[in-house]
């Protein structure tokens, strides 16, 4: 195959996408014969194993050392309380954090997870969740560590831990579900191109077209290495060669644009600040993904920081080789009357 061939590979031209509540069906078309299995598989394994999710991934309990323990204050034994805590959904953008349940003696209830009293920064979704119920006799004090994390991980007995510390089982992801189906896709007539339908379902933590978004980037960066030929021989664009040109200097100034100059809220200037990201060139080089793993960045910074690339005509995950520009300094310069005299 000529290397002008690889240009002429069928990609996708179309994506619809249909939520309904935390379920969604992503239609990706057309795509050359053959890849929407390639794909499909690729995105549903990512999905399964590697999108981050928050959990409680210990248990103290006032008065109880260990989870065989009976309590004459609850109902429910000690592990079917821990069973119940490991369905409560949380959502939060912190790596480690903590929550706690402190029920009065004399109160006999349903307690359930709209109970569980969280720091800032974490949200409890499924509230109606049932946990135990109290007898009335007396004072349930619950400490709970909240972790956020990939995958399923199983806790091991012989960790050193401190006494009543119960450990759980971690199993991290916010995908329930994900399936997918291959069908014919049209063009020019002719149906022997590929049609993708994703079938998603997730805790609520997440949406699902996030969470499609947050698996092609990590794809994308276990691709990237393997890259190292010229791209534009095989008909790649380089980000390097469709950059937005300003003042025939051949270089993007707003790249340099500094982020503590952008208008950011509070929190999405302290992380990057926290993350030693001084430029827009420095940030657009990062990925959505990589954004979301820092402390404190959410989902709302998020959309904050694509709102303003987007108006400068660019966006995360575009790599630029060039960078830092070895006139650094003279670019600074145009760059800083550019600016003010905006």
């Amino acid at each position: 195959m000529s290397l002008e061939s690889y240009s002429k590979i069928i990609k996708p031209q179309k994506i619809n996408a249909s939520e309904n509540g935390n379920f969604a069906k992503i239609v990706i078309e057309p795509l050359q014969k053959g890849f929407g299995v390639t794909l499909g598989n690729s995105l549903r394994r990512v999905l399964l194993s590697s999108i981050r999710g928050s959990v409680f991934s210990s248990v103290k309990i006032a008065g109880v050392s260990h989870e065989y323990e009976a309590m004459t204050s609850v109902i429910q034994d000690v592990v079917q309380i821990c069973l119940n805590l490991r369905k409560v959904v949380i959502k939060t953008d912190l790596e480690e954090s903590y929550a706690s349940i402190k029920i009065a003696s004399n109160v006999a209830k349903k307690v359930t997870a709209g109970d569980i009293i969280v720091n800032p920064g974490v949200e409890i979704l499924n509230k109606d969740l049932f946990l135990f119920e109290t007898t009335g006799t007396g004072n349930i004090d619950i400490e709970l560590k909240i972790t956020s994390g990939l995958g399923y991980v199983v806790h091991d007995i012989k960790t050193e831990r401190p006494i009543g510390e119960l450990l759980l089982d971690c199993y991290f992801s916010p995908i329930l579900n994900v399936g997918f189906t291959v069908d014919n896709a049209r063009v020019d007539g002719f149906t022997e191109h590929d049609k993708l339908i994703l079938s998603i379902e997730t805790n609520g933590s997440i949406t699902p077209q996030d969470s499609v978004s947050v698996a092609s980037a990590i794809l994308r960066d276990f691709l990237k290495p393997l890259m190292n030929f010229d791209d534009e021989r095989f008909g790649v664009t380089d980000f390097a060669a469709s950059v937005k040109k300003s003042d025939d200097v051949g270089f993007d100034l707003n790249l340099l644009r500094r982020t503590d100059d952008l208008e950011l809220s509070v929190r999405s200037a302290n992380c990057l600040t926290h993350a030693g990201i001084k430029y827009i060139g420095e940030l657009i080089q990062r990925n959505k993904e990589e954004m979301l793993r820092m402390p404190n960045f959410g989902r709302k910074s998020l959309d904050e920081l694509c709102a303003i690339l987007d108006n400068m005509n660019l966006k995360f995950g575009m790599p630029i080789t060039n960078w830092p520009p070895k006139n650094m300094d003279h670019l600074l310069e145009l760059a800083k009357k550019k600016f003010e005299s905006e």
